[in-house]
This record gives structure tokens, sequence and C-alpha cells, in this order.
């Protein structure tokens, strides 16, 4: 049997242990944030969206994470950044760019290759 110091001690490590939540699969989990299932599907492929949990090749949301999610998304104004999310490393595509012959035009867009019309 564990002492109780040392399961309060393990605890202190780790998310704290809670009986099982109901899980909800990404339709229920839409329908309450109001949002369309394809809006989840892209917050979770893409990042941002609320946590999920992956049970064998199933998605799906804790109640808790996803009022985290929202409470997260909290404003004052609409020009209130909110949180800033973390920075990613952005990907370099100049090389990649100039080995097809194309270039960043002025404002970041993609010029056309040279002799097709864009």
């Amino acid at each position: 049997m564990i002492r109780q110091e040392e399961s309060s001690q393990a605890s202190a490590t780790r998310e704290p242990v809670t009986p099982m939540t109901q899980l909800l699969d990404e339709r229920q989990a839409a329908a309450l944030l109001h949002v369309s299932v394809k809006a989840v599907q892209g917050w979770r492929s893409r990042g941002g969206g609320p946590r999920f949990v992956k049970v064998g090749r199933c998605v799906r949301y804790r109640p808790e994470d996803l009022q985290a999610f929202v409470l997260a998304a909290l404003r004052t104004s609409t020009s209130d950044p909110g949180a800033t999310p973390p920075t990613q490393p952005r990907i370099r595509v100049e090389s990649l760019l100039e080995k097809t012959g194309r270039g960043l035009g002025h404002g970041g867009s993609v010029s056309a290759p040279p002799g097709k019309p864009r």
C-alpha cells in the first residue's frame, strides 16, 4: 500500500487525478462550441484549438478542456489580442522559390514563373 506522503509527492508532479469524465466526440464538441465540425477538425490539424484526447484512432474532447479553450478566447474589446500564442519557427521558402524560378513579389505574394501569366 502507498503511504500518504508518497502519494502526495507523486500527485504534486503530475496532473491531479480526477474521476473519469465524459468524453465528447468532435460532433458534440462542435455543437457545444457552436461551430462546425470542419472548424474543430481544422483547429486540431493546424493547432490552436482545444486540447483533445486520442483513444486509439478516436478523437475525444474533455468538457473541461473545451471550457478552458473558451476562457482563453475571452477578450475585452475587438482590439484585445488576448494571450500571445507561442511562436513557431517559420518555414524558409526563398530557396525553394528560387529553384522553381519564382520569387516573392511586393506584399508577400508569390509571383508567377517567367512566361506564365498570373
